[in-house]
């Protein structure tokens, strides 16, 4: 009776080491799983971000979308050129008008 209860015992402990492998095996695919979700999700990351670093470069967009913002700033860097531009040509025709009336005067006065 002593070696039928250590042949019961010697079968329960193999089950449960079966199980424990068994357990442990699983907790390997569910880690492996997990570990390639994380994966694919950095990878679709990085995908996301260089598609936007090539259309950052390729194309204009603003960086933050805000829409008011976004148009005011447009506006105001227009102006500022084209105010700029058209002051840059007024002092250029000034100073082509003074060169011209001293011109003028000088062949007036002679």
């Amino acid at each position: 009776m002593h070696g039928d209860h250590s042949c019961c015992a010697d079968q329960t402990a193999s089950q449960t080491l079966h199980l424990l492998l068994a357990l442990q095996e699983a907790n390997l695919a569910v880690a492996v799983v997990r570990e390639q979700q994380r994966t694919d999700a950095l990878f679709a990351a990085a995908l996301e971000a260089d598609r936007n670093a090539k259309l950052s470069i390729f194309a204009t967009r603003p960086a933050i979308y805000s829409p008011l913002w976004n148009f005011y700033s447009e506006a105001s860097g227009t102006v500022f050129l084209l105010l700029t531009s058209l002051l840059i040509e007024l002092s250029v025709s000034a100073r082509r008008l003074a060169n011209s009336c001293d011109l003028i005067c000088h062949w007036l006065l002679g």
